[in-house]
């Protein structure tokens, strides 16, 4: 019997079940193998490891769950609905989700998870040799082009910053992040495999963990002290380090717009955590595009912009 008929059968002895499965009920779990069961009884693992999920795009439904026309490199990553609100640790109420055909995420902040994601394979491998260091042996999933390395959370909030893996073919989720789960298809047509379904969750090393808290290195000399000074003074820590992530953009290899683009996704993110409001995002990220050279109303516009995108996309990494 599979997690979710386990599930199934003891919410149907309840006096209000969440859901009733019949027959005809594209849900039902019967053993035949189809991309549905594959997937919600993948979830069903993650589950049993006490994880919040919630489901989300899959790129062969007919259109994409966020209800937006995206290409085939977005398919299979949006949310379907505001994924914070989503996320649950039932099974059966993450059955009600899945209308069609659907993927799943993790949502790392309830699931008190950092979870490293690899975009060039070996890339966190590279940075622990680098720093004398060894990856503890901990859950970790192959996706559509690289790797999910699955860490508890220190007590300390994490977010989805890089600190100094920037720039390095890594990204990083932690609260307020999700990542797709395990079980389902990336857009190539790849599942997302766990390499271990008995493999624990390792707690974060110190020394990834101080890599992410602290700021990037400069490379650009472009920041200016009375922008970066006043962000850190008056905002705080998150901001100020999406801020530095703007002021040491190497503008010989990279876009302007596409640094600022990234800043402001990550600031509604912690926008909608309540860690700071818009309104001071919007003056700090425009402060620093008019500092790494564009024109202050490109700036303003762009990062109003980019912040309604992201809080459309909250959250979304392959």
């Amino acid at each position: 019997m599979t997690a979710y008929q386990r599930d199934v059968k003891t919410r149907q002895t309840d006096v209000n079940p969440v859901i009733t499965v019949r027959p005809e009920d594209p849900l039902e779990a019967a053993a035949s193998g189809d991309e549905r069961h594959r997937i919600l009884d993948a979830a069903g693992r993650l589950l049993e490891r006490g994880f919040h999920v919630f489901a989300c795009d899959h790129p062969d439904s007919t259109r994409c769950a966020c209800g937006r026309s995206c290409d085939a490199k977005q398919r299979g990553k949006h949310p379907a609905g505001r994924w914070k609100e989503l996320a649950t640790n039932s099974l059966v109420t993450l059955g009600s989700q899945m209308t069609g055909l659907r993927n799943v995420a993790v949502a790392c902040g309830p699931s008190a998870l950092v979870v490293i994601d690899e975009d060039i394979p070996g890339a966190l491998e590279a940075y622990a040799s680098e720093a004398g260091e060894e990856i503890p042996n901990t859950f970790r999933t192959e996706t559509g082009k690289g790797t999910h390395f699955y860490f508890s959370a220190p007590e300390e909030r994490l977010g989805n910053g890089l600190g100094q893996l920037r720039g390095r073919g890594i990204d990083v989720r932690g609260a307020g992040g999700y990542v797709i789960a395990p079980g389902s298809r990336h857009q190539s047509g790849r599942i997302y495999e766990a390499s271990d379904w008995k493999r624990p969750v390792a707690q974060l090393p110190t020394w990834l963990e101080g890599a992410l808290r602290a700021s990037p290195m400069p490379n650009s000399g472009l920041i200016r002290a009375d922008v970066g000074t006043a962000a850190r003074a008056e905002y705080g820590g998150d901001l100020w380090r999406l801020v530095l992530q703007v002021l040491t953009v190497d503008m010989e290899t990279e876009s302007r717009h596409g640094r600022l683009h990234w800043a402001a996704c990550r600031a509604a993110e912690d926008i909608a955590a309540g860690y700071y409001d818009e309104r001071q995002a919007r003056q700090a990220l425009a402060a620093a595009g008019v500092d790494v050279g564009l024109d202050e109303r490109d700036a303003r516009d762009y990062v109003r912009r980019a912040l309604r995108w992201g809080r459309d996309h909250m959250g979304a990494v392959a």
